[in-house]
């Protein structure tokens, strides 16, 4: 809160670069299909302008690709943050450092850095994602690591867990689309906004003034 609302020097550095900070603390990627006549530099101003849809996407971690986005959390046990200040440079490391440390309580985070022993023999290894929203959504409450994903080895028991889920794999370099609507959207891709993995919007979300039997009707 104090890096959200202060004006401490490193709360207003966090601030001015608050769209590279999400984007890089991001458990996804942004995907989009681009307007080519408008993003382009050969004429006018340059202009962002998506074409179809904006979606986000989860990425396996097989053995090509380099660390970025949810597999940097592999590493966040390192005491040095090497992969992290690698892909942060510009940025101030003490910030870069507070955001670790904050997300250390994340149960993404946390499931994530479980992975960071093994990250040299990931071959064998699945993470499942919680896309199924059956917490009690009456109250607040913070979900468990064990509620958010899965990790497992090839051939245990472990798998399908969960109903709906996305299984990222450690053999290859697949991209799966996150629906908008799953409560796991928000906190995948906006984890500053849901530091503790709290769940974004969803189809079941309490309406003021709503009895929950009603919210609960198809």
């Amino acid at each position: 809160m104090r890096l959200w609302s202060s004006m401490d020097s490193d709360s207003r550095h966090f601030r001015d670069n608050i769209r590279f900070f999400n984007g890089h603390f991001s458990f996804t990627t942004l995907g989009v299909s681009l307007d080519e006549s408008y993003t382009n530099m050969k004429s006018g101003v340059y202009t962002f302008r998506a074409h179809g849809t904006i979606y986000r996407n989860v990425h396996s971690f097989g053995p090509t690709s380099r660390p970025d986005h949810l597999q940097l959390y592999f590493y966040d046990d390192d005491p040095g943050l090497t992969h992290r200040k690698a892909a942060t440079e510009q940025l101030d490391q003490d910030v870069v450092k507070k955001l670790v440390d904050i997300l250390r309580e994340n149960p993404y985070s946390q499931q994530f850095r479980s992975l960071g022993a093994h990250r040299d023999n990931l071959d064998d290894y699945r993470i499942d994602l919680n896309t199924d929203q059956r917490l009690d959504q009456r109250k607040y409450n913070r979900p468990l690591s064990s509620e958010v994903a899965a990790i497992w080895v090839e051939g245990t028991d472990l798998a399908k867990r969960f109903d709906r889920r996305i299984t990222l794999c450690g053999n290859d370099n697949q991209r799966h689309s996150i629906h908008v609507t799953a409560g796991s959207y928000d906190p995948l891709s906006y984890p500053l906004f849901y530091p503790r993995g709290e769940l974004g919007w969803h189809p079941k979300l309490p309406k003021r003034d709503v009895p929950w039997p009603v919210v609960q009707q198809p």
